[in-house]
């Protein structure tokens, strides 16, 4: 075969004509056989002057090959694996290819990869090697030579500059961190250890040029991208996870030898090569965000360690002042941001996963380590710092960001001085005299500062003068319509630790009489901010403070709320954010309901609001994530109401459908369900019935009790059950026998399903058996005569009295005791 009829073949591949397409796929399916057809699909695939399809084809017709006929045959005769030497040897790998054809084929495949420019081709290509690779790595490869070739390269990669060689250590880097992630490996020395993380500290301690300032994101993107500042972020994650772990003497994976190595030989250095990193920003150098963020968590973990601690002091104003400080204080970018995109803004702010990657979060941290573990050399000084930036009166732009950044220490130090008595008497004085005068404040940064310091343990730790707590309360009511997106929303969201301060009544006078303007706010910031979840759990926390006075609103809550959920569900799949609100909004309407259990003449209006929703949630299982808050709604309906309302019963087959969906996952709620609207209403369940539209157009009706029973049978007629379904097979069986009168056809064929289940129990298994037991004991309640008569006819009866006997020990209740 020559190159023109092979692209023929392929051609041909493409044809409209069904034969000579087959015939053709059919000669592609045998290219293995034809000698030299690697070497001719890769001349197709690397000439220019072929169609774009044909070089795909040929580049998928070479991956096929080389999956299929590059290894190991499958099957075959002795005479098939004979290797070829006429020595009368059989092979124990046989392929489709010599060895001789294939040194020519890895050449000319490597050299096709090295030569495409076509992503997708050179994409197929990668994965022909890859399998090559696998196939021959490393019988016919010198491994000793391979490895001798870099046991020498770390210093020279090191000081090489080029980006090819930054990428080699980075994939170093991170090979090593792979190896090392969830155990050192058995026999690593300590002096191997010693080694690597000198090349590490290396690594860190690299210079590195300056990014071209041009302005915009765009550079620092580009900067980021370099494969240098990547081996620093992964040397950082190592050196990290080391501390952390190996560094510890009493974590698991650590040993007193290994710990004592770390702490005593390697990590000294390793500090210098860190505190040299943070240097980088304050003398005016370029430092990627996350460099700073590990550099600061080491520090973190340094702290910890008396040697370590030690080593740090005589550094520690320039950690605090130099390098946490100005974290704190707002940038160009931050301001820009909050004037021009206050949605983008708001969502930076709300990013977990974000924040977790922040260096301002990990500086927060870091600061409330060295105050709460190193606090005799540290607080004084820093309470000191941030006085005398909070004391002047700024007369500049720059003053001002300083003075927030103030601040925000002081918010990021809440859990440390609401649990520090001289501390705590100096709070009212400082929210007196620098937080509530900037919540009038022209810079709207400034206010939202005011704002979080509300957010915080100050307001359910510490006790304020009454006169305080109003002042405080009007401030963030007026926050509530303040011009900035960001302060409205951070104003709904404090609410949530506003109105559970507990030391006065004060918060809760304040806010009653303005309650319904506050709630219809609430909603106006929800529509304004888009989907978020701390707004309405905030709202939830509001209505739960209020529960006695929500009534009149209930209804109009309600259906916004359900209106709300509506649009969450509306969003993609993949969007958190709406997932969690419509969530929130779902728990929310159930802490309304809540509330309102004394008014059970608001429930109807409300059941008609609900239902769509709770038939949409329950009915099947694209939902999941909602049953369990759609359940706890229908249990308060149903619990709370006059009585259960007709259309709440409509709800009941609903739920039976859906159970076979989630019930197993669900069982506890949806038996707390079936109590609630059985034992309120059991004659309405013995005597209420649907309509099924059959497929041959007549319609079925079905009593609710068959429902049960038929759920009651999935979960115990089959040969595997868990715990749970047998918890809730037997709750079942007891809720009804206990609470309705009429049911004696139910008892035969639930006694049937309970003896099948008790036969199938092992006897050594006390849970599950006593359950089973207690629901047979609530027939025997219910019907004696019928119930011993069944079991006789069973022929079961000495069995089952049997079992009752060596399980009395087991039963509690006074009336099982009796029977």
């Amino acid at each position: 075969m020559d190159a023109p009829t092979l692209h023929s073949i392929l051609l041909h591949t493409f044809s409209t004509d069904a034969d000579a397409r087959k015939a053709a796929e059919e000669a592609v399916k045998n290219l293995h056989t034809v000698r030299g057809s690697i070497v001719l699909l890769v001349q197709l695939l690397s000439s220019d002057d072929v169609q774009r399809e044909i070089r795909q084809a040929a580049a998928i017709s070479l991956k096929n090959i080389v999956h299929r006929h590059w290894g190991v045959l499958d099957g075959g005769s002795d005479d098939d694996h004979d290797n070829g030497r006429g020595d009368g040897a059989v092979d124990p790998n046989p392929s489709a290819f010599p060895d001789a054809d294939k040194d020519e084929y890895r050449s000319f495949i490597l050299e096709g990869l090295f030569a495409a420019q076509d992503n997708s081709i050179q994409a197929l290509l990668v994965e022909s090697v890859s399998i090559v690779a696998r196939q021959d790595f490393p019988a016919l490869l010198a491994l000793r030579k391979l490895v001798k070739i870099f046991e020498y390269k770390p210093s020279h990669v090191l000081t090489n500059p080029s980006d090819d060689a930054g990428h080699m250590v980075h994939l170093t880097v991170k090979v090593f961190w792979s190896s090392v992630q969830c155990a050192l490996p058995p026999h690593m020395t300590l002096e191997e250890i010693g080694a690597w993380l000198e090349l590490l500290k290396a690594v860190l301690t690299k210079s590195m040029p300056d990014p071209p300032v041009h302005g915009g994101d765009e550079d620092d993107d580009g900067a980021r991208r370099n494969p240098w500042w990547k081996a620093k972020k992964w040397t950082l994650q190592v050196i990290c996870r080391f501390y952390n772990v190996f560094g510890n003497p009493k974590h698991s994976n650590s040993t007193p030898e290994l710990s004592g190595f770390f702490r005593g030989q390697v990590a000294p250095h390793l500090l210098v090569a860190v505190l040299e990193t943070l240097s980088l920003r304050p003398s005016g150098r370029y430092c990627p965000d996350r460099i700073v963020q590990l550099s600061l968590m080491y520090v973190q973990e340094a702290i910890l360690s008396a040697t370590a601690y030690k080593q740090l002091q005589p550094h520690l104003d320039f950690v605090l002042f130099k390098v946490i400080h100005p974290l704190f204080c707002l940038t160009r970018s931050d301001l820009d941001l909050f004037q021009s995109d206050p949605h983008e803004y708001i969502r930076r702010c709300s990013d977990v996963l974000g924040e977790y990657l922040n260096p301002v979060f990990a500086a927060e941290g870091l600061l409330v380590e060295l105050c709460t573990k190193r606090g005799k050399a540290c607080v004084v000084k820093v309470l000191s710092f941030y006085n005398d930036l909070l004391v002047p009166a700024p007369t500049d732009e720059a003053q001002w960001i300083q003075k927030e950044a103030a601040l925000h220490a002081l918010c990021a130090l809440d859990s440390f001085l609401t649990l520090s008595p001289p501390h705590q008497a100096q709070m009212e004085s400082i929210m007196l005299m620098h937080v509530l005068p900037a919540f009038e404040n022209p810079r709207g940064y400034m206010r939202l500062r005011a704002v979080k310091m509300l957010s915080r343990n100050y307001m359910t730790k510490l006790v304020f003068a009454d006169p305080t707590m109003s002042h405080i309360v009007h401030s963030l009511l007026r926050c509530l319509q303040d011009q900035e997106l960001p302060v409205r929303i951070e104003a709904a969201k404090s609410f949530r630790h506003v109105v559970v301060y507990a030391h006065s009544t004060v918060v809760l006078d304040t806010l009653r009489p303005l309650l319904p303007q506050v709630l219809d706010q609430f909603f106006v910031i929800m529509d304004d901010m888009g989907f978020g979840d701390e707004v309405v759990l905030a709202l939830e926390q509001l209505i739960d403070s209020f529960c006695d006075e929500v009534g009149p609103y209930a209804i109009q809550l309600v259906v916004r709320l359900t209106l709300r959920f509506k649009q969450c569900l509306d969003k993609e799949d993949d969007d958190e954010d709406a997932c969690f609100t419509a969530a929130s909004c779902l728990d929310t309407i159930n802490t309304i309901l809540m509330s309102i259990y004394n008014q059970a003449e608001l429930f109807e209006p409300l059941i008609d609001a609900l239902l769509p929703t709770l038939h949409l949630l329950l009915s099947s299982d694209a939902y999941l994530d909602f049953v369990e808050s759609a359940l706890d709604i229908v249990k308060s309906i149903a619990y709370y109401s006059a009585a259960i309302h007709p259309k709440v019963w409509a709800l009941f087959p609903t739920l039976f459908r859906g159970a076979d969906l989630w019930g197993s996952e669900y069982m506890h709620q949806l038996v707390v369900v079936l109590y609630s609207l059985i034992g309120r209403d059991a004659a309405g369940f013995v005597s209420a019935v649907f309509q099924v539209n059959l497929a041959n157009g007549t319609t079925k009706r079905i009593r609710y009790i068959e429902l049960v029973y038929n759920l009651v049978r999935k979960l115990l007629h089959k040969e595997h059950v868990d715990d749970e379904e047998v918890w809730g097979a037997s709750a079942i069986v007891e809720c009804v026998l206990h609470n309705c009168d009429g049911v004696e056809v139910f008892i035969p064929a639930v006694l049937q399903l309970l003896c099948f289940r008790i036969s199938r129990t092992a006897v050594d298994d006390p849970r599950p058996l006593t359950q089973l037991l207690s629901a047979l004991l609530a027939a025997l309640r219910y019907n004696p005569t019928l119930t011993i008569a069944a079991l006789d006819k069973m022929k079961v009866l000495e069995p089952i009295l049997n079992a009752l006997d060596k399980n009395a020990d087991m039963r509690t209740s006074v009336s099982e005791q009796k029977i």
